[in-house]
C-alpha cells in the first residue's frame, strides 16, 4: 500500500495481519524487520536443596504452533523455553509450576504449559511452557521453578538468560 502523495523509495511493505505481529520491508532501502524465529541455544542450570531445573534452550518467535496454530498480537511475542526438570523431594503438576521474570521486572504466567505431573527422583526432559512477552523482547530474563507448597512465593529454582544483545 502506497500513501497518496508517497513514492515507491517511501513506502515500506507489511507482511502480516493488521492487528498482529507484521514483517517490515522498506522499498527505499533502511531496516528490514524480520519475524524469522530467534533461536538461544543455553545450558544453565539452577538448583534448590533435592530440585534441578536445567534450561536448555529457548526460542522467540512471532507464530505458534500449539493446539492452536496462531500468530502473536501487535507488539507480543511468543517465547518458549525448553527445560528438564528433576524433583528429588516431591511430586507436584507441571503447568502451574512455572513463571518468567521479564527484563522490566513484570512477571508472567505460562500461555502453555505441560499438563502432566512431575514425579519425584525421575527426569522429566524436553518440556515446552510457552510465555507471551511483551516487545520489545531484547534483555535477561528469569525462569522459575514455583514452590507451590508452603510458600507460593518462594522460587525453587531459578535460570537466567538473555535475548539480544
Amino acid at each position: 500500500r502506497v500513501s497518496q502523495g508517497s513514492t515507491i523509495e517511501e513506502s515500506t511493505l507489511l507482511i502480516g495481519r493488521d492487528g498482529g505481529a507484521q514483517a517490515s520491508v522498506p522499498l527505499g532501502g533502511g531496516n528490514v524487520v524480520s519475524l524469522q524465529p530467534i533461536e538461544i541455544v543455553v545450558d544453565e542450570v539452577g538448583t534448590a536443596e533435592a530440585i534441578e531445573l536445567r534450561l536448555v534452550g529457548v526460542v522467540v518467535d512471532w507464530h505458534s504452533l500449539g493446539t492452536f496454530e496462531t500468530s502473536a498480537d501487535k507488539g507480543t511475542s511468543f517465547l518458549t523455553a525448553v527445560v528438564d526438570v528433576t524433583l528429588g523431594d516431591q511430586s507436584r503438576t507441571a503447568t502451574d509450576t512455572f513463571e518468567l521474570v521479564l527484563p522490566n521486572g513484570e512477571t508472567v504466567t505460562p500461555d502453555r504449559a505441560p499438563n502432566e505431573v512431575l514425579n519425584a527422583g525421575v527426569p522429566a526432559e524436553g518440556l515446552e511452557v510457552a510465555f507471551i512477552i511483551p516487545d520489545p523482547i531484547v534483555g535477561e530474563y528469569r525462569l522459575r521453578l514455583l514452590n507451590l507448597s508452603r510458600f507460593p512465593e518462594d522460587a525453587l529454582a531459578e535460570v537466567t538468560f538473555t535475548v539480544g544483545e
